[in-house]
């Protein structure tokens, strides 16, 4: 039989593992706004892009080949936007009802696209130019991780038997 106080100790331990998750995922999507934030700024500012360049690696070829614009965007802008929207999806899932309850499902449905499209775009680098960029590589490697986590959290979410009840803070 389970008693009052380990039923306390599980809960205390399962709010701490969902704090640690969202604390996780919040920096991930914070490393993927500085880095896509900068190779957004390159492209304002018409600068060359800060890479160790060698065979392998040349950011400025892969930041201004035909894979860099979707629709006539930069696809720099629509990563920072995307990694925008998440740092803020993720402050009011803490703090407003609605994405209390549904904020863990937007933000998985975004950062599942989101590592799809890095997924397109690294592999058109790495095999088709045959140029890696390291930004764009740190910035795919923050949309893998913060997926992971989201998937954790979801998962986490749904095994409990509450898909509709907010994580605890």
């Amino acid at each position: 039989m389970i008693t009052s106080e380990q039923s306390f100790d599980t809960s205390a331990s399962r709010s701490k593992l969902h704090k640690q998750l969202w604390q996780l995922s919040v920096i991930f999507v914070v490393i993927a706004m500085i880095t896509s934030g900068y190779l957004s700024y390159t492209k304002l500012t018409s600068t060359s892009v800060i890479c160790m360049e060698n065979s392998s690696f040349d950011c400025d070829a892969v930041t201004s080949s035909r894979w860099s614009k979707f629709m006539g965007i930069d696809v720099a802008y629509l990563g920072f936007a995307s990694y925008t929207t998440l740092f803020a999806l993720l402050m009011l899932e803490r703090q407003v009802n609605f994405f209390k309850k549904n904020g863990l499902y937007i933000i998985f449905g975004l950062i599942l696209f989101d590592f799809m499209f890095h997924s397109y775009l690294t592999y058109n680098s790495l095999f088709v130019l045959q140029k890696a960029c390291i930004w764009c590589l740190a910035t795919h490697l923050m949309a893998l991780l913060t997926l992971i986590v989201t998937s954790i959290r979801l998962w986490k979410r749904l095994g409990s038997g509450a898909a509709s009840a907010p994580e605890a803070a």
